[in-house]
């Protein structure tokens, strides 16, 4: 065995990363050679020889695995060593392995707690059998779907779904559902098997099959208390929402609950909380809508066969007919998907996909990282010039510098894992405040859905976060590793300076400082502009004053049945304008209510009409423009706050019968009659295909423009038209100037009183709703602020950091200045002109990133103003203002120097 610790020896000199085999081979067959030379001179015959020599070591193979055993013993001993030198060079200094960890927290947790958001948007795939298989049809019609189904060539499975609305009764409550009309086999397709009861059948995918429905886990435990018995009960489906109008609410039988944490395939912000058999479903429709089905937009979701390119199908795709609910000027065809769309479900952003905003929020926190690194690469280079003497001492004790290089890296890697820990439970604080602050519903009235997003600390998540820590340790402890292997033995033990030129390590110092001042520029002026944007159109009149405003949607139920007699409509019209008349009164009496009224709609919902108005002059030559129109009873406009400029309100006696009447907003009446009066003008509300009207409606008012929160900033040309006996209102708006949940409960009694069996779709105050749609673009802004504010946190701890040390480091040098006759005021201003520099140099390149930045993000992701000077002179003045002060301090502290304590090094 003296023979094998020879071999062992001797390639461990070779160092502790190994060797290539052929060279471990070529050694092995040396040394036995050696020994079978000895043989030989002790007579051994030279066959003998051989076999000898290497039966001695062990044989070849066992000599080459006992190496590598003892290497790798070797080196698991090593990192250990090496993890325990860190530790203890961390536990002795506690001051900076706090602050370490903080930055790295704070730079770790942002890019944790954006990527676990869009994970869960966009990235997390479906609990359903092969998500990764699945491909997506949108804008189909059912005949296209046909057609798609019956490519058995192209696809090996095909099912397909349809969005679907209805109101849940449970007892007394009713709760607006967002659910999902699929063909028979859908579970069966995404291999979903229910927790409890069955999936649909073949049979029931037919218009007179008995109306079945499975329900979401979520749904059973919420409404239902987790009733295990609710296999086999009704639930009533109740009409009149989605946009179809139905007159026939059917009980449809449970027949099973899925699997906790399968939200359906559409939006992950809006979960599918029941799905029917879409023929059933389609049964109600017809009653009013024969043609349901085929306006019905379908996506189709299935699985390519075997072989089948993705291009290949979507080729197919785009040959198909769209739905007839999809088409229209503008549309797109059908288009084939490789994931589910995922969009925004608030305000103006509603209408963009996710993926760009994604992918900016993660750039942002990405910066975030960036900063925390540079900022910890400069602590680190001082702390390496601190511990020279020591990195020296280690280097004459025999640790090759391969090894000062892997302790330091050791140590960087450790603080990045235990700011990776404080990174995520960062994250989770984070993600929790984005979700107390997430709407709980989206929409107004009957087109109002249940929204909430399911953000779990998945394997995805945990691997981008141990990504991040090893990405942000290498980014940290390359730089000062190298700086450390490169200690010069002699003159660190002898006390002397460093051998790096001091130029050299000036440069390096401001070359790590300028880009944090430069990126948090560049996120501090990105976030001005959007903060400009965001108070420019939140601080905008909008028209209306939605403080102190309610509303609440109500609706007459319309009798059962699919065969209505003119009667019945004749009585259900008796019986709204009797609804309108009571609740008119009963309002105008209500002591908490200062003013009320009833419309259709809302300045902040959508518009119930778009049409075409036209004056009497010019209809012939076919000039209209498109308007939005909305039918009320007076006192509306003094309700909602809306200025009337000229003219008069409506009055009662527009409401009976009398000559037509409209109210226009001041857009429009620009644009119709540019320099004349437009009051005493007639107009007319009509599509444009019509035949010109019977009759005129004469203009008694002109009124601001009112701008909804989705609107696009252009005019919105309006017209208001007086309640008529053929309207059909939804919704009471009051102003109160108390509470606005007794207000609500006002206005319900007195609907109810009214009319008993009238159903509340839905109430809530004006601010509320106004709040929902400017969510999205408030979360943006405050993220990219955030970010900003953190990455200038950062390159202020980082500037004081390093500009301290250095100062420390130049005791001598600023001795020396002293003695030669330099006052407070001259040190003061040496070192503040290294701040002046970083702040010059990092604003001329964070501002060229900030205006590029700004253009891709207002191409790219969502519209914003262009930079503008107060934001391009503001927010560089402000940064350079903090970099000065913190440049300040150490400054003072270096010119009170004593340069007879800094002349004997004390």
């Amino acid at each position: 065995m003296t023979t094998l610790r020879r071999i062992v020896a001797a390639l461990r000199r070779w160092g502790s990363h190994g060797q290539a085999e052929h060279d471990l081979h070529n050694e092995i067959q040396s040394f036995a050679e050696l020994r079978a030379d000895e043989l030989r001179a002790a007579g051994v015959p030279d066959a003998e020889a051989r076999r000898r020599a290497l039966a001695e070591m062990g044989g070849a193979e066992f000599v080459k695995e006992s190496i590598r055993v003892g290497r790798a013993g070797a080196a698991v001993a090593q990192t250990l060593q090496d993890v325990r030198y860190a530790f203890r060079s961390l536990a002795r200094s506690p001051g900076f392995s706090i602050i370490a960890i903080l930055v790295l927290a704070l730079g770790i947790g942002a890019n944790a707690a954006i990527f676990s958001l869009v994970n869960a948007a966009l990235l997390r795939p479906l609990p359903v059998r092969a998500p990764e298989e699945l491909v997506y049809a949108y804008q189909l019609g059912i005949d296209g779907y046909d057609r798609l189904a019956q490519r058995r060539d192209l696809f090996a499975t095909m099912t397909g779904s349809a969005v679907d609305l209805a109101r849940l009764r449970v007892g007394d409550e009713v709760t607006q559902i967002r659910g999902a009309a699929v063909l028979a086999n859908y579970l069966e397709v995404l291999g979903v098997v229910p927790a409890f009861g069955r999936t649909f059948t073949a049979a029931e995918s037919s218009m007179a099959a008995a109306p079945s429905v499975m329900i979401s886990h979520d749904l059973w435990t919420r409404q239902f208390n987790g009733a295990q018995g609710i296999i086999g009960t009704t639930i009533d489906l109740e009409p009149g929402v989605g946009g179809y109008t139905t007159e026939r609410g059917r009980s449809y039988t449970v027949i099973g609950i899925a699997p906790e944490g399968f939200r359906g395939t559409g939006s992950p912000w809006e979960p599918t909380e029941y799905w029917v058999p879409l023929q059933q479903r389609a049964a109600d429709y017809t009653c009013a809508d024969p043609t349901y089905l085929p306006r019905a937009p379908i996506v189709a979701i299935g699985r390519l066969a075997a072989g089948v390119k993705f291009v290949e199908a979507a080729a197919f795709v785009r040959t198909l007919s769209a739905s007839k609910a999809t088409t229209g000027p503008g549309a797109k065809g059908p288009v084939l998907s490789p994931s589910r769309r995922s969009r925004l479900p608030f305000g103006s952003l509603s209408t963009m996909t996710a993926s760009p905003l994604a992918a900016a929020l993660m750039a942002v926190s990405g910066l975030v990282l960036i900063i925390a690194a540079a900022n910890l690469v400069g602590l680190f280079m001082a702390r390496s010039i601190t511990r020279r003497a020591d990195t020296a001492i280690r280097l004459t004790l025999g640790a090759g510098r391969r090894r000062i290089v892997r302790q330091w890296l050791t140590e960087s890697l450790l603080l990045s894992l235990m700011g990776g820990l404080g990174g995520l439970a960062l994250a989770r604080a984070l993600v929790q405040l984005f979700l107390v602050n997430l709407p709980s519903s989206f929409g107004a009235g009957s087109n109002a859905t249940r929204v909430s997003l399911e953000v779990p600390v998945d394997l995805r998540v945990l691997t981008f976060t141990a990504v991040v820590c090893l990405v942000a340790g290498l980014l940290v402890g390359v730089i000062p590793a190298r700086q450390a292997s490169q200690t010069d033995v002699l003159s660190s033990l002898s006390g002397s300076a460093t051998s790096a030129p001091r130029r050299g390590r000036s440069q390096m110092r401001r070359w790590i400082l300028i880009p944090q001042v430069a990126l948090s520029l560049t996120l501090l002026l990105v976030a001005g502009v959007l903060v400009r944007a965001l108070l420019t159109q939140e601080w905008a009149s909008p028209g209306y004053t939605a403080e102190g405003v309610v509303s609440v949607e109500y609706q007459v139920p319309v009798p059962p049945g699919c065969q209505q007699s003119p009667a019945t409509y004749a009585d259900l019209r008796s019986r709204r304008l009797a609804l309108r008349v009571k609740l008119l009164a009963g309002l105008a009496q209500d002591a908490q209510l200062t003013s009320a009224a009833l419309s259709h709609t809302v300045p902040s919902g959508s518009s119930p009409f778009v049409g075409a108005v036209v004056t009497p002059e010019g209809f012939a030559s076919g000039a209209h423009r498109a308007v939005r129109r909305d039918v009320v009873s007076p006192d509306y406009l003094r309700t909602l706050g809306i200025n009337l400029v000229r003219g008069r309100q409506f009055t009662d006696a527009d409401m009976s019968g009398g000559p037509p009447v409209a109210i226009v907003s001041r857009s429009l009446a620009d644009v119709l009659w540019p320099g004349a009066d437009p009051i005493g003008q007639r107009l007319a509300v009509h599509h444009p295909s019509d035949p010109p009207p019977a009759s005129w409606s004469q203009v008694v008012g002109i009124v601001d423009d009112v701008q909804p929160e989705w609107a696009d900033g252009g005019p919105n040309l309006m017209v208001y038209e007086p309640l008529q006996s053929s309207d059909i209102e939804s919704l009471v708006v009051a102003r109160t100037a108390g509470s606005p949940a007794d207000a609500i409960k006002s206005i319900t009694a007195l609907l109810k009183q009214a009319d008993p069996a009238v159903n509340i779709v839905q109430s809530r105050a004006l601010t509320s709703q106004v709040a929902e749609l400017r969510f999205s673009r408030r979360v943006v802004v405050a993220i990219v602020v955030a970010a900003g504010l953190i990455g200038m946190l950062l390159a202020t701890i980082g500037l004081y950091g390093v500009i301290a040390h250095s100062l420390s480091q130049r005791q001598r040098e600023l001795g020396i200045r002293v003695a030669l006759g330099a006052d407070r005021h001259d040190l003061m201003r040496l070192v503040l002109s290294e701040g002046a520099f970083v702040i010059v140099a990092g604003s001329v390149i964070g501002t060229a990133f900030a205006l590029v930045a700004v253009g891709i993000v207002s191409h790219r992701v969502l519209a914003i103003p262009p930079m503008d000077w107060p934001t391009l002179i503001v927010v560089p003045v402000i940064l350079a203002v903090v970099v000065l002060l913190t440049c300040y301090v150490p400054a003072r502290r270096a010119s009170r120097i004593d340069p007879i304590r800094a002349l004997r090094n004390e």
